[in-house]
Parts: structure tokens; sequence; C-alpha cells
């Protein structure tokens, strides 16, 4: 959905109008689309930080198998299965929370890749 298309040549300028594009269409969805990306972006940015879901697991399985390693994502599920399942229109300190969790991971993420992978990754592995 946030995805952009490249072409065999890709720009500096082409990579930074896509990523402007996709913050607009983000912008512009709902409380409830905004927490189910967000949420599946925490899902990508764990999976990438070596923990990823397995087949079968639900989401509050998941979210206690990786406990241990991470800020408990148990309220985050909470939120997010509340939205997505009881279409319950989340709240801004809700959706504070995600920003504020993703952040984090964001930063766990830059330090085990290392700066360079990092900067490649952000640029062509967007959700």
């Amino acid at each position: 959905r946030f995805k952009c298309d490249w072409s065999s040549d890709v720009c500096s300028s082409d990579l930074i109008l896509c990523y402007r594009k996709n913050e607009r269409q983000f912008n512009v969805l709902s409380d409830n689309e905004k927490v189910i990306i967000l949420y599946q972006k925490l899902l990508k940015l764990i999976e990438d930080l070596g923990y990823p879901i397995n087949d079968g697991e639900t989401y509050y399985e998941y979210s206690d198998r990786i406990r241990y390693r991470f800020v408990p994502l148990e309220e985050l599920t909470d939120i997010f299965v509340k939205t997505k399942y009881g279409n319950i229109i989340p709240d801004d300190i809700e959706l504070h929370k995600f920003t504020d969790y993703l952040n984090i991971l964001e930063e766990q993420l830059k330090k085990h890749l290392g700066t360079v992978k990092y900067a490649i990754r952000r640029l062509f592995h967007k959700i």
C-alpha cells in the first residue's frame, strides 16, 4: 500500500518524493488504519531484530514470547486488537504510544545493523 515502484535507475530525488508521498498517504488515513499500519511496522522491526512471529502464533502469544527481550508489547497488542477486530477508535495517547515504541525499536535496529545498513533499509523497506 505504501510502496513505490522503483525503476532500474533510482536517484535520491525519487527516493525523497516517494518518502513524502508515503507520509502524505499515511497522514490521511483514519486512526484505526494508522494503528493497523503501525502495528505491522512494529512487527517488521522486531522481525528485523531477529524475532519473527511464528506461523500460527497469535499476537498475544507473540507478545508473551518476546516480552523478555523488548518492552512489553501487551498494551500495544490490546490497542491493535480492539482497533482491528472491535472497530474501536484509538485516542491520541494510544497512537502516541505506538510512535514512541517504534522510535525505540528504530534506535535498537540502527545499533544492531549499523548506520549504513540501517539507512539503506529505511530507504528500501518501507511498510
